[in-house]
């Protein structure tokens, strides 16, 4: 729309886009360019993206190896977990791009309590369509067994829960009204049962 009012083709209007990504930015550059051509910052966005010279700031930020190494390590904990020990490493990121990065690494931490045969609150609460705060109550009044899990070093906090599949069915044994089996979907409570967590 803006750029038949400049009498840009889409190509010279590609060729300032380029122009534009090739070099490095300076904050308002983008807009600076989007209101000499008509055009918003999403869409001259877009556009470099379809050209492939869009380039997000994410990937620009590559993680060092020290920070890689403590990912790796913390694999199974929260992104906030890994986030607080990073924090105190000297490093900052953002949970967001710590969860990105794990899934980058092929670390996910449900794979990883699933090998074990184990749950946590979440996955318990998910299976059982209550919240983790339900599930933790159980464990503090002992109506549920549960393992403490070994906490992460400088971290504070909620207190992690390890559950097994055969804990959890001696619980739903004495107490079955604990939950609403009609709302409980049939595929996610067998398989917390039976200690598949897919």
């Amino acid at each position: 729309m803006g750029a038949d009012a400049l009498n840009l083709t889409r190509e010279q209007r590609d060729n300032l886009i380029r122009g534009l990504y090739a070099r490095e930015r300076k904050r308002g550059d983008v807009k600076r360019l989007g209101a000499e051509i008509g055009l918003t910052t999403n869409q001259i966005n877009a556009i470099a993206r379809n050209l492939n010279c869009y380039e997000s700031r994410w990937k620009r930020r590559t993680f060092k190896p020290a920070e890689l190494l403590i990912i790796e390590q913390l694999a199974g904990r929260s992104a906030a977990d890994i986030k607080r020990v990073l924090k105190r490493e000297g490093f900052e990121r953002s949970i967001h791009s710590i969860i990105r990065r794990r899934y980058d690494l092929g670390l996910d931490p449900r794979e990883e309590r699933k090998a074990n045969n184990i749950m946590n609150t979440v996955d318990v609460g998910e299976a059982l369509c209550v919240s983790p705060s339900t599930v933790s109550r159980w464990i503090d009044r002992e109506q549920l067994t549960s393992k403490r899990a070994s906490p992460v070093e400088g971290t504070k906090g909620a207190l992690r829960y390890e559950i097994r599949p055969a804990d959890l069915r001696a619980f739903l044994a004495r107490n079955p009204e604990a939950i609403n089996l009609k709302t409980v979907p049939q595929d996610r409570f067998l398989s917390a049962l039976l200690g598949d967590l897919a």
